[in-house]
């Protein structure tokens, strides 16, 4: 019993010991890693996190984070994700233990995920593994441990997307549960990821549909699967539906010249993929190639769609003519880069198939010196690209990435200090970063306005730089409570550093206060009479948006219900 409980639970511990190798040298110097998109989502967590700490709690508006601005960033982006990392930051209690926690839990995940993609496609547990470990320390998951971004948290749920769609080509069925949680677990944690891995399931669909013998039960299956996605993920597109219908929001700042931002090998310009990655593909599609006549349909279609979602991260896709005829993809895509999420989970799968396909003793020989070679490469890369974000934190800039930021601060020291203190607030008020998405505006900008429209050196002027009206912020039960000072003897029209959407409640003493306008980025521009001045910020979410979260809610106790059935059913059956 004791030698068949190990040989479940070898390969998760490898896995999580290699993760926590991976942020080894952020453990023995003590380093927080501050990369180019740190400072925005520590501002999201911290938001969330006082709000689980206070009891003051808004989906909506950020009353903790991001200046204290009301602005919305969490309901748009992540929102029950950002609430889960609020936890893990109070528990950690401090900048540098929430980024280790965070990191060896998300990679560990990631990794415990690829093996059960790989296993699950009959991969032999030891490859598995190898495979598994790849991934962990992959770009897309460094993205998350060097830059926080959240393209390598989707990317941390890839795999397990990935197996509801080799799942439903080998078995020729949809299992509706699994397929709608992994989809939901993606769409809660990063939108775009979401939709990238909902494509990436079209494939496997469509091979799944030509070779069914129950097309209809399929088709059906797939409905049911996407109806409940869409009642778990209620609080998500609701919250789109209810910002977008009643604002024009600032989108993210678009990519102009998007081959600029896709994968290339040789143009410098690009992104650039790095060699050891490039040498994988090389060799795992000379593989294929090889041996396509031996090689089974399922295997043949997982490297297709490999290379389909390599082409469209890369420079090669007419991504620029795309851009010309729908301009808007600068905004809703960005950086194709973003594809590659799908693609090298497929290629590290194909790895491990690979070294599982049975061949002549001197080739299995060559195909685990090779593996071993580009494992070698790839921990080089990842422990490369760790050690120089640590170098960069005991470096007078302490700062990885500084694009954008605004250090209030001329002492390192201090600002490492911040990173290790239990005031937590001292970090984002020591750096902020001037990010304008989501802000309401007057009119939607194509995005060759974008830039000219100088959003964020308006958020900068608006929220960040010093006021002379000795504003003051207070989050009480009925909402923000702003104070400021006219310190001229008439009244007159002052801007002060909170936002109004549509369905901003602005108050004061309890009545409803219009004596406002609002700046290019919604500014709330308050009619103030001489001395001291308050207002009451809060949010009235529509009445059709209440209703679809309890609706959500009641489903999601509903599945728990009947997943808890399905557990007890089988247990009685076994015994």
């Amino acid at each position: 019993m004791a030698n068949q409980k190990w040989r479940q639970l070898w390969p998760y511990l490898i896995i999580a010991i290699v993760a926590v190798v991976e942020i080894l040298p952020q453990i023995l110097t003590k380093s927080y890693i501050v990369g180019i998109d740190s400072i925005f989502h520590m501002n999201r967590f911290y938001d969330a996190a006082m709000q689980i700490k206070t009891g003051h709690f808004n989906y909506f508006q950020s009353f903790f984070g991001y200046q204290q601005t009301g602005r919305v960033i969490n309901a748009l982006y992540g929102p029950l994700f950002a609430y889960f990392n609020g936890i893990l930051l109070l528990i950690a209690g401090t900048w540098f233990k929430f980024q280790l926690l965070t990191s060896w839990l998300y990679l560990s995940i990631s990794g415990w995920l690829m093996y059960r993609l790989a296993i699950k496609n009959r991969v032999a547990p030891g490859p598995a593994v190898v495979v598994s470990a790849m991934y962990l320390l992959s770009s897309p998951m460094l993205s998350w441990v060097s830059g926080t971004q959240f393209t390598g948290l989707g990317a941390m749920f890839t795999p397990l997307v990935m197996l509801a769609g080799t799942n439903m080509m080998r078995r020729d069925k949809i299992t509706v549960i699994p397929l709608a949680l992994s989809m939901t677990l993606v769409i809660q944690m990063h939108l775009m990821t979401s939709i990238i891995c909902a494509t990436a399931l079209i494939p496997f669909f469509i091979v799944a549909f030509i070779y069914s013998h129950h097309r209809g039960q399929l088709c059906l299956d797939l409905l049911k699967a996407v109806g409940l996605t869409l009642l778990l993920t209620a609080n998500v597109w609701g919250a789109m539906l209810e910002l977008f219908k009643s604002n024009t929001l600032l989108p993210v700042a678009p990519q102009l010249v998007m081959s600029e931002n896709a994968f290339n090998v040789i143009n410098t310009h690009s992104y650039v993929l790095v060699p050891v990655y490039t040498i994988l593909y090389l060799l795992v599609t000379i593989y294929v190639v090889k041996h396509w006549r031996q090689l089974n349909l399922f295997t043949k279609v997982i490297f297709g769609n490999s290379m389909l979602f390599l082409w469209l991260s890369s420079y090669f896709f007419p991504w620029n003519w795309i851009q010309k005829m729908v301009p808007g993809v600068a905004y809703y895509i960005q950086m194709p880069a973003r594809f590659y999420v799908v693609s090298f989970a497929l290629l590290f799968l194909m790895v491990g198939i690979i070294l599982t396909h049975q061949a002549p003793h001197w080739l299995q020989v060559t195909k685990w010196w090779l593996a071993t070679l580009a494992f070698l490469g790839i921990f080089g890369v990842a422990a490369g690209t760790v050690i120089l974000g640590t170098v960069s934190y005991h470096a007078d800039r302490v700062v990885d990435n500084p694009t954008n930021l605004k250090f209030h601060t001329k002492r390192p020291q201090k600002l490492r200090a911040a990173l290790h203190s239990a005031h937590l607030k001292t970090a984002l008020t020591d750096m902020t970063k001037s990010t304008p998405d989501y802000l309401p505006i007057k009119r939607a900008l194509a995005p060759d306005q974008y830039f000219p429209f100088h959003p964020y050196h308006a958020y900068t002027v608006t929220a960040i730089k010093k006021n002379h009206h000795h504003v003051r912020k207070q989050v009480t039960q009925n909402g923000l409570r702003v104070t400021w000072v006219n310190s001229a003897k008439h009244a007159k029209m002052i801007r002060i550093p909170v936002f109004k959407y549509a369905h901003t409640s602005v108050a004061r003493d309890g009545k409803p206060f219009t004596a406002y306008r609002t700046s290019k980025v919604g500014a709330l521009i308050v009619k103030s009479h001489p001395g001291k001045n308050h207002l009451t910020i809060g949010y009235r979410a529509s009445r059709w948006f209440k209703a679809l979260i309890l609706i959500q809610v009641l489903g999601v106790i509903g599945l728990i219900g009947l997943l808890g059935y399905r557990g007890l059913k089988n247990n009685h059956q076994k015994s």
